[in-house]
């Protein structure tokens, strides 16, 4: 008669199973990637100098409005890296949601929430003092 294991036993050996494979450090081994960008962006390859962060405007904060706030990214830049580089405020408050580069990489949009309106930074002319255009 062919032996019949049980729920209880299967999930034992999933488990260890699973708390071995995590444990062998195969779970390190996944790649970055850019995620829902257009096929027809260039790739990025190395080291990013920049961080643009799309911030919320708060009432009794600065001007209060929202803005595009640049942060230096690279570690080998030790002067930049880690430190608010710019602000540019869009001049009122317009809940900062989504936000992505042309294809070109030239430029990064970035939408309000509260009234869909999108605003366009000019990154290429100097990326670490982005404009609104």
């Amino acid at each position: 008669m062919p032996q019949v294991y049980s729920w209880r036993w299967l999930s034992l050996i999933s488990l260890t199973l699973l708390a071995l494979a995590f444990l062998s450090g195969r779970h390190r081994t996944a790649l970055a990637d850019e995620t829902c960008q257009s096929p027809y962006l260039p790739k990025i390859t190395g080291q990013e100098d920049f961080v643009y962060v799309w911030t919320l405007g708060v009432d009794g904060m600065g001007d209060g409005s929202d803005k595009l706030v640049t942060i230096g990214g690279n570690p080998q830049k030790t002067d930049q890296y880690g430190k608010v580089l710019s602000s540019v405020s869009v001049g009122g408050r317009h809940e900062a949601h989504h936000g992505g580069f042309t294809d070109d990489r030239r430029y990064l949009w970035m939408g309000g929430l509260d009234d869909s309106k999108i605003f366009i930074f000019d990154i290429a002319a100097d990326p670490a003092k982005p404009k609104l255009v």
